[in-house]
């Protein structure tokens, strides 16, 4: 019998492969825009060619390369941790190319990890994600998978805390469900 370990690694390495490959076609598909200087002849380009990404565009937008504080110094409609994840990559790579390619890595590991857990968690199907072609059309359109990846740390630690609690109550798996109303008498 394989190890948990095993089985999440058995699991994960041929859908990583198409997952990486999906990912690379998408930033080949969008990394031509950011090497357009002006933000009005990149969306020009972007629409004509399906190629949009707020990414790209809202660096510009934003004063990427003077990295104003996001909710201090720049007004941003994001939740706050994807705040973050807009100004960090600006600090290390100001520049337009840069800031992409730092935010689409950071996006593409986000995928990836996601992958991961996926492939963890007993009754999922990590190709359905691995060889979406949304990863390849939507990666980089926005900050996105950078919330897809905590909601499902947050999956797999909850369902990880289900089963814990369900074997812990009576030696072995609940036979009913739980809930927050009182059980009546058996």
């Amino acid at each position: 019998m394989m190890s948990q370990r095993a089985f999440s690694w058995a699991r994960f390495r041929f859908p990583a492969t198409v997952c990486a490959l999906l990912l690379a076609l998408g930033f080949a598909r969008l990394a031509p825009g950011a090497r357009i200087e002006s933000a009005r002849e990149y969306r020009i380009w972007s629409f004509g060619a399906l190629a949009y990404s707020d990414v790209i565009a809202l660096h510009d937008d934003r004063g990427g390369g003077r990295h104003p504080i996001p909710y201090l110094e720049d007004r941003i409609e994001y939740p706050v941790l994807l705040g973050i994840h807009m100004y960090w990559p600006s600090l290390l790579a100001p520049d337009r190319p840069g800031y992409f390619l730092l935010s689409y890595l950071a996006l593409s590991l986000c995928a990836l990890g996601t992958l991961w857990l996926l492939g963890g968690i007993d009754g999922t199907r990590p190709w359905a994600f691995a060889a979406s072609p949304a990863l390849t059309l939507y990666a980089g359109l926005n900050w996105d998978l950078f919330a897809i990846f905590p909601m499902m740390l947050g999956i797999k630690w909850w369902l990880s805390q289900r089963r814990s609690s369900s074997g812990s109550r009576r030696g072995g798996p609940s036979r009913r469900p739980r809930s927050p109303l009182p059980s009546p008498p058996s």
